[in-house]
């Protein structure tokens, strides 16, 4: 079995850090291989960050300066990995350790990451579960992935994967995504779901939206980097065809309207002031989707990371 290491982002869970360690040494204390856990404080308020520097020596810990979001507390995790295997859990012990052993022995070596799938899933039905259904439908039509559970963070991969991008954001429940569209090859597991025991949930609804806008991001990242010539030049003869088919029949028709629908000069200006607003709210969009791209794909985020590291346990 390959040496691993576990990432676990921590966000004021301070009750369930020592439940959560006890119960990943007595699954894995057995193994004969090396591996580590690296917990990650994204900028806790309560004393989470004590309850970590209490763990024993196959424990270490990152703390960030401030609360940056899960996805960059796994990355920061993944950079301070010694091992080229990455196993990525949940800190609220939803997720059981135990389904890391499952997972580990179905990791062959012709495979780059594999997923767990919650069954009989521990969540309310109307703020979770339903959204969560949803949400996944759609980012498989999108996409075309065949993973059923993207909100799943009970994963394994291989850290080469992460290594070229920058995770920010909710990028890590779209972390199946990114890999698929970069060729990797992944299977998915049915793991475990217990319900919370300590705190409340970090997640409302209004993750619905972030997470489809990573998924429409992780299409349209995919296209940018690969061939974006492609992707703008078809953009913008969409836009110029609209744009002249438009004009032209606005220029035949303008005096048949003007006369049958009572239309002045005033109205073809506001039609025309509305057009240009559409047209430039599309612009800004694909600005924003080119900005992302950057950003995510540069060193600098990964610079800001690092800077962001106020202490370190190991």
């Amino acid at each position: 079995m390959e040496n691993f290491s576990i990432v676990i982002p921590v966000h004021n869970e301070v009750e369930s850090i020592p439940v959560l360690a006890n119960e990943i040494e007595f699954a894995l204390g057995s193994l004969e291989c090396d591996w580590e856990c690296i917990w990650v404080d994204d900028g806790s308020s309560d004393f989470s960050w004590n309850e970590i520097k209490k763990l024993g020596p196959v424990h270490k810990a990152l703390r960030l300066g401030r609360n940056f979001g899960q996805s960059s507390a796994i990355m920061a995790g993944c950079d301070s990995a010694k091992f080229e295997l990455i196993v990525t859990l949940d800190s609220d012990l939803q997720n059981d350790p135990k389904d890391i052993l499952l997972m580990l022995s179905t990791l062959t070596s012709d495979l780059d990451c594999v997923c767990g799938v919650r069954k009989d899933r521990n969540d309310k039905l109307i703020s979770r579960k339903i959204p969560s259904m949803v949400a996944n439908k759609l980012a498989r039509l999108i996409t075309g992935i065949r993973i059923r559970d993207l909100g799943c963070t009970l994963k394994i991969f291989r850290k080469y994967l992460v290594t070229d991008s920058r995770l920010i954001g909710e990028m890590h429940r779209v972390l199946p995504i990114y890999f698929h569209l970069s060729g990797a090859k992944i299977t998915e597991i049915p793991v475990s779901h217990r319900a919370r025991k300590f705190g409340n949930s970090k997640y409302g609804l209004n993750r619905i939206f972030k997470f489809m806008a990573d998924v429409l991001l992780a299409k349209v990242m995919n296209k940018i980097t690969s061939r974006p010539l492609y992707l703008f030049g078809a953009i913008s003869l969409l836009l110029f065809f609209t744009g002249s088919v438009t004009l032209i029949l606005l220029i035949i028709q303008a005096p048949n309207l003007s006369i049958s629908l009572g239309l002045t000069a005033t109205h073809f200006m506001l039609f025309a002031l509305g057009a240009v607003v559409i047209f430039g709210c599309l612009i800004i969009v694909l600005l924003g989707l080119l900005t992302e791209v950057i950003i995510r794909t540069s060193g600098s985020a990964k610079s800001a990371l690092k800077l962001s590291i106020l202490e370190e346990k190991k």
